[in-house]
């Protein structure tokens, strides 16, 4: 794959990786989730992919290996960075496919662009943030019921008994990393997987840029905007794409995905949050099967 910094509309450099085949007629642009977290971790996903369809992914403004975020960020300039990239590109329709809070920036792209969507690839979305967040909670009661030390559980029942989402955030910075990571991920990585991700070059600095993107998005009201509310406004064809062992993308949120007329949903058994990493193969099975079917 090419790597390239493509500039935007303000000067901000984004670092992009791509493969683009003239031969194709397909074209997928993968926003990553977090926020925060960067393209890194889709590396085999897209490889794969790349046999049969263009891919293009990148390290949103803020993250990772490209430019740190101003004091002028809000998540709207997520959103023109889209637009500039398929700009850049000269794509006429593209397939826009979504992690986490990758799913929101797409689908919020998709309503301002519509012109510009061929279909939408949600992976383990997080369409309305305090169930997402009262959804990790209760599994960790679940994973806690046996224990004897009840101070986490506590904890996690007083937070669950306001309604306050800042408060849910601040929770979850504070739970142990040992059971947030086993509530969200199901099974550790393929050394495929591990080998396509251990060609990323970024430095200490770089890794640690996604941190203040973070603290700026939570800092907004639009990460915590119930957009369920929005699904019906989309009008191509969407792919929910989860993991059986995703904590983010709840049920209610999976029903109320499929209310809208012509929505599919996959499950990826034996995967978490991070499906496309965690079963990687059965994840780009279910990818290629279905860009096949709409895009023949």
């Amino acid at each position: 794959m090419t790597i390239e910094y493509i500039k935007m509309r303000d000067g901000t450099k984004i670092f992009a990786e791509y493969s683009i085949n003239s031969e194709f007629d397909t074209t997928l642009v993968y926003v990553h989730g977090g926020p925060g977290q960067g393209c890194w971790d889709f590396r085999y996903t897209a490889l794969e992919l790349s046999k049969r369809f263009n891919v293009i992914m990148f390290d949103q403004r803020g993250v990772l290996r490209s430019d740190e975020a101003n004091d002028c960020f809000t998540s709207n300039k997520l959103i023109e960075d889209i637009e500039d990239i398929r700009e850049y590109f000269g794509i006429q329709k593209m397939v826009l496919c979504g992690h986490s809070y990758g799913g929101q920036l797409i689908l919020r792209y998709a309503i301002k662009y519509p012109a510009y969507i061929h279909s939408l690839i949600y992976i383990c979305p997080s369409f309305n943030f305090k169930l997402s967040m009262r959804n990790v909670f209760k599994l960790c009661l679940e994973e806690l019921s046996n224990s004897t030390d009840t101070q986490i559980q506590n904890s996690i029942n007083q937070c669950l008994k306001t309604d306050d989402e800042k408060t849910y955030i601040r929770y979850l910075f504070q739970m142990p990393s040992v059971l947030r990571e086993k509530i969200y991920y199901s099974v550790g990585l393929t050394e495929q997987v591990k080998s396509a991700i251990l060609t990323v070059s970024a430095t200490e600095d770089d890794w640690k840029k996604g941190i203040a993107q973070q603290r700026k998005i939570f800092d907004e009201q639009d990460i915590y905007f119930d957009y369920t509310l929005q699904l019906q406004m989309i009008n191509v064809p969407s792919l929910l794409v989860v993991g059986d062992h995703d904590p983010i993308c709840c049920k209610q949120q999976q029903k109320d995905f499929l209310g809208n007329l012509g929505n599919e949903i996959s499950v990826v058994k034996n995967a978490g949050h991070a499906l496309y990493s965690e079963n990687a193969e059965a994840f780009i099975k279910v990818v290629d099967s279905y860009l096949r079917r709409i895009c023949s």
